[in-house]
C-alpha cells in the first residue's frame, strides 16, 4: 500500500480546518470515497466503518479508503443470512453490529432487522457532514445517547447546521444539502441512482 504521507482527514481537520473543509474540497473528497465505495460494494463488500479517520490523503492529495478491519463480505456465511425481504439491494443482510456509533446506521444499531450496502451510505452521509461541521452529527453526547437519537428521529440537514466560532453559519449548495439527505434517508434506494444522474 503506498505511503499516505498527509494522514487521514481527521487529522487535517483536527489540526487545521476545525469548522470543517471548505465544500469544493469536501466535493473532491467525497467523488474519491463514492468513487471508492461503489468499487468495494460492486464486489459484494461492506466496509461499515466510513468516516474521516478512514480516509487517506497523500501528498499530492490523492484520496484512498482505509481501514477494512470490520468490512464483510456478501459472500460470508459467518456474517450474513439470507434475506426475507426482495426491496434489499442484496439476497443477504448482515445482522451483528460493526463500526463506530456516530456514524452507525439505524439499520446497524437495530442490527436483529438486518441491514446492507445502504449501511455504508448512511455513513458516508454522516462523513459528509463530519467534513462540513469538523465533527459528526450528536458527536457532543455519549455514543449510547447519539444511537438511540438515531433510531428514533429522522435526520435533517439543519439539525447539524453549527455556527462557527465567530457566530456566523456556514453555508452549503443546495446539491450538496440534497446529496447528504438522500444519504440519511432511512431508505435510501434510489441513493446511486440520484448521485449518478447528478455527474
Amino acid at each position: 500500500m503506498p505511503f499516505m504521507a498527509a494522514g487521514s482527514l481527521q487529522s487535517i481537520i483536527s489540526h487545521s480546518f476545525p469548522n470543517g473543509l471548505p465544500e469544493p474540497a469536501i466535493a473532491t473528497v467525497l467523488k474519491h470515497t463514492l468513487n471508492a465505495l461503489s468499487y468495494l460494494h460492486a464486489q459484494g463488500h461492506l466496509h461499515r466503518d466510513i468516516k474521516a479517520g478512514n480516509i487517506l490523503i497523500d501528498s499530492n492529495g490523492s484520496v484512498k479508503l482505509a481501514d477494512f478491519g470490520v468490512s464483510a463480505s456478501i459472500y460470508d456465511s459467518a456474517t450474513c443470512h439470507p434475506s426475507s425481504s426482495s426491496s434489499s439491494s442484496s439476497s443477504s443482510l448482515f445482522t451483528d453490529v460493526a463500526g463506530t456509533p456516530y456514524w452507525m446506521a439505524p439499520k446497524v444499531i437495530h442490527s436483529h432487522t438486518g441491514y446492507s450496502f445502504k449501511a455504508d451510505i448512511w455513513s458516508f452521509g454522516i462523513t459528509a457532514l463530519e467534513l462540513a461541521h469538523g465533527r459528526p452529527p450528536l458527536s457532543h453526547l455519549p455514543p449510547t445517547k447519539s444511537m438511540m437519537l438515531k433510531i428514533t428521529k429522522r435526520f435533517r440537514f439543519s439539525d447539524f447546521d453549527y455556527k462557527c466560532g465567530n457566530g456566523t453559519r456556514k453555508k452549503f449548495s443546495k446539491a450538496f444539502k440534497d446529496m447528504v439527505a438522500s444519504c440519511l434517508d432511512q431508505d435510501p434506494s434510489s441513493f446511486w441512482l440520484g448521485i449518478f444522474e447528478r455527474e
